[in-house]
């Protein structure tokens, strides 16, 4: 127990040295660090379709830029 008390002490300890560099407090600190968690999971989770099948091109892709997630799927028809 020992240890993981101390691990949560230096934890406590650079995100109290985090937001002390950005001029806030620590629970605008972490507010905003969970809002970017959020934000990434989101990004991460989007899926933007363009293109039709049956027309010979289709892509699928995430929210990030360069895509983290992208299919593209080229058919006969849309050689």
């Amino acid at each position: 127990l020992e240890i993981e008390e101390e691990e949560d002490d230096e934890k406590r300890a650079q995100i109290e040295q985090m937001a002390k560099a950005m001029g806030m407090s620590v629970e605008e600190y972490q507010l905003g660090m969970n809002a970017r968690s959020r934000m990434e999971n989101a990004i991460n989770d989007l899926r933007v379709v363009g293109g039709e099948e049956s027309s010979g091109v289709f892509v699928e892709r995430d929210g990030n830029m360069p895509p983290k997630h992208l299919v593209v799927t080229v058919t006969e028809e849309g050689k």
